[in-house]
Formats: C-alpha cells, structure tokens, sequence
C-alpha cells in the first residue's frame, strides 16, 4: 500500500478511470486517509470532502461521477454487480482455484459482454475498468506457469484486447 507507486493493487480501477476522464487527481499514501474511514486503501475524497472506501463503492460512485455509469437504475445495479463479480473471480484466482472453475467464470463473464464490446450497451463504464485487474492477474498468473488450461472466451478476449488500446491501460 503506497501512493501507486511501483505497486497499484486495488488503486488502479479509480485512478484509470480518472485518468481515461481526464480528471486532476492525487494520489496520496494510506497514512493521509482520514481516521476511521476504511479498514484498507484505496480510499477515494471526493470533491465535496466525502471519503469513501472500499473498490466496489469507489468505482460504482467515481463512475457516476465521471460519466462511466449509468442513469438508470437497474443497468447501474447490474454494473454493480460486475464489479462484485470481477472481486470474487480476483479472489479464485488468487485462491488457486482449478482451470474448470475459472474457466466457467470467464464464460459467464463472456457473456456478459455487449454487441458493442463492452459489459454495457451505452459503452465503456466503471465495470470495464473495475474487470481489467481480473485479467492482468490472470496473465501474471499464467506467465508464471500458473493457471494453466484456463482459456478466455472469444469475446472476453476481444474486450482485453479493446481495453488495451485505451491509452490510460497502454
């Protein structure tokens, strides 16, 4: 845990999405959070001085804020939910869990994944920046002789490869 330096852990979704937006952040170390706000970084101090914490919260409230959800409820939700999703498959991958059960995983993330590439019809949101961290475990893992035979579906691939041309992830 540090000021993203060298090492981003669940600090990246907020500060590519502010970046992908355009937005002046900064980026401060843990021990400048607010007393009692969080149990962990990262943490995020909006414009009107609310801190929140917790990578869920923060990427479902930035992308409101940014542009990157959604006004109707229901999508909002199902985006929220995405994001859950993307925790807990982070979390079996860490795990080490078998190829079987992340593979079942990615297909059902795949199908999730619009006609138009990205997991909501009105284009990127906070769910695609909240999901990316899923992959680039993966291919760490995989680069490491780990998660072997665990395969991504064609248009989840077809979805990393659009989220790679986005400057913010180059």
């Amino acid at each position: 845990h540090s000021e993203c330096k060298g090492f981003w852990g669940r600090g990246w979704t907020a500060v590519a999405m502010l970046k992908h937006a355009g937005k002046d952040h900064t980026v401060k170390d843990p021990k400048d959070a607010p007393a009692g706000i969080g149990f962990a970084p990262p943490m995020l101090t909006l414009d009107d001085g609310t801190t929140i914490a917790q990578s869920n919260a923060i990427a479902a409230v930035l992308g409101k804020k940014l542009g990157l959800g959604s006004d109707d409820a229901m999508k909002e939700a199902k985006l929220q939910q995405y994001v859950a999703d993307a925790g807990d498959l982070f979390d079996e991958i860490m795990g080490g869990k078998d190829a079987d059960r992340l593979n079942r995983w990615f297909t059902y993330m795949d199908g999730h994944i619009k006609a138009n590439g990205y997991f909501a019809e009105s284009g990127i949101t906070f769910a695609d920046f909240a999901f990316y961290p899923v992959l680039w475990l993966l291919e760490c893992k995989q680069g490491k002789q780990k998660c072997e035979g665990v395969t991504l579906p064609a248009k989840l691939a077809a979805w990393k490869g659009k989220m790679e041309e986005l400057p913010v992830v180059k």
